[in-house]
């Protein structure tokens, strides 16, 4: 295939970021030196060949349809009370232009003595090229119909979501990392009973840079930022009814959130490392209401929240071909100079958090993830202020996956514990996770369901137990790719 000027030049400069990524990796350089240390000195040669497709000469399409009854037992063990429905979905992917990527989802959700309801979901990906190189953009807008709802969740309002997202890489010499910056906008579909305080309307925008300067062959200089904006409109009111967004019973508020992380991370060797962090966030909050002012006409802003988070961790990891074994431990200091309520819990939270992995034979992998937090005034063995999750995932490559969780303990605020499991049907318990409530769950995926195409099977099971009342939930559903 004969090749214009800009292809030769785009294929030279993938050619020099190749032999620089190779002269710079970590694990080309330690086996240099272990070379060298046992008396050999190596003389790399290097030879690449680059071939090359159009990629418009050719457009390829991917559909995949799902259709699922399910059922879900809301008092277990207490009697039984079910809860039915069908669901219908289609996915679909289509590569057009020059590394473009379009993607589009739907669900019909019909449950038992409910009127069927729809939602939305439709992407695109792909690079955009500038005077400075090739930036990634990515395009998403979703719509739920107000009332959708499956066996364990309930979107009673709607909403409609639109979001852009632009990523920047940066390389320049031992410098390294990228910029990227995200706004988007939703808005809450029915507005009938409303409640005081809800959100109707959002706007947010969001920059985060994350780089690494390589300081010698071992240790690096790592340092993420965060900037984030953000417009929100609130109800103040007493009642909604027949009301729009911008009636005077919708408050503004508006936020702005800014922090980093600076650390430093020591490779003792290719499969050992030590990282150290410490960082520093805040967050100011303030309001515009027309509704709780004497002249609505003429409003002042009024600071409502003004928050700051100071935080140092250390974790250590062992990572091979084998498997992986880390230790991550962290200390966060939190403190709002505005709240007044001296009996709010989680100011001073210490998490740790130690996972290991092994991939046995044949593609099979074992992980395991148990993460603790506390608040550091409290004793261990405080139930209100000791939070438990421990999960396990055993995936088989390409064919299946397996994923238990148990959680139980305190309710934390925020996203002090994260949740990697997830939910593809969205069948863990819907009840908010309460101090003192014990949940189990389990999900298992086969075939094109967990990878691949053809037939695929999922199963997914959830107990939540509150004293004496225990919630269960499962789905088994069947895909064809």
């Amino acid at each position: 295939m004969e090749l214009d000027e800009r292809a030769k030049a785009a294929s030279r400069d993938l050619g020099n970021a190749i032999n620089s990524a190779i002269g710079e990796s970590r694990e080309v350089v330690d086996a240099i030196e272990h070379l060298r240390e046992i008396g050999y000195e190596p003389h790399l040669t290097l030879k690449l060949e680059i071939a090359l497709a159009k990629s418009d000469e050719a457009e390829d399409i991917e559909l995949e349809f799902t259709a699922m009854q399910a059922a879900r037992d809301e008092q277990a063990g207490s009697g039984e009370t079910w809860k039915r429905g069908n669901f219908l979905g289609s996915k679909g992917k289509l590569k057009f232009g020059r590394g473009w990527l379009a993607s589009g989802e739907w669900t019909r959700a019909d449950l038992q003595e409910r009127e069927a309801r729809e939602k939305w979901n439709l992407k695109a990906n792909g690079p955009i090229s500038h005077p400075f190189g090739d930036a990634k953009a990515e395009i998403e807008w979703r719509e739920t119909e107000a009332g959708f709802a499956n066996l364990a969740t309930e979107n009673t309002n709607g909403e409609q979501v639109g979001q852009v997202k632009i990523t920047q890489g940066v390389k320049r010499g031992d410098l390294s990392g990228q910029i990227q910056m995200v706004a988007n906008e939703r808005e809450r579909q029915r507005l009938e009973n409303i409640l005081s305080g809800e959100e109707a309307r959002a706007r947010q925008a969001q920059t985060d840079a994350n780089f690494q300067y390589k300081l010698t062959p071992n240790i690096s200089l790592r340092a993420l930022g965060k900037v984030t904006a953000l417009q929100s409109q609130k109800f103040a009111g007493d009642t909604a009814t027949d009301i729009s967004i911008n009636d005077e019973q919708f408050a503004l508020d508006e936020s702005l959130q800014t922090g980093g992380d600076v650390g430093l991370e020591w490779k003792f060797s290719k499969e050992l490392r030590l990282s150290a962090t410490t960082g520093y966030s805040q967050s100011n909050q303030w309001r515009r209401s027309r509704l709780s002012s004497a002249t609505p006409d003429d409003v002042d802003w009024q600071k409502i929240q003004d928050g700051d988070e100071n935080r140092v961790g250390l974790e250590l990891r062992h990572e091979n071909k084998a498997g992986a074994l880390g230790l991550k431990y962290q200390l966060r200091d939190r403190d709002n100079s505005l709240d007044t309520d001296s009996t709010n819990d989680w100011k001073n939270v210490e998490t740790i958090r130690l996972e290991a992995e092994r991939k046995l034979l044949a593609g099979l992998n074992v992980k395991t993830m148990l993460d603790l937090a506390r608040e550091r005034d409290s004793p261990w063995s405080s139930e209100n202020c000791l939070a438990r999750k421990i999960e396990t995932q055993i995936s088989l490559k390409n064919a299946a996956r397996l994923d238990l969780r148990m959680r139980d303990g305190a309710a934390l605020p925020g996203d002090l514990l994260s949740d990697s499991m997830g939910s593809p049907f969205g069948s863990i318990s819907s009840r908010v996770f309460q101090t003192g409530d014990r949940e189990f769950a389990a999900r298992f995926n086969a075939g094109s369901a967990q990878n691949g195409k053809g037939l695929g099977f999922a199963l997914e099971y959830a107990r939540n137990q509150s004293g004496g009342d225990n919630t269960d939930s499962w789905k088994v559903g069947l895909t064809f790719k």
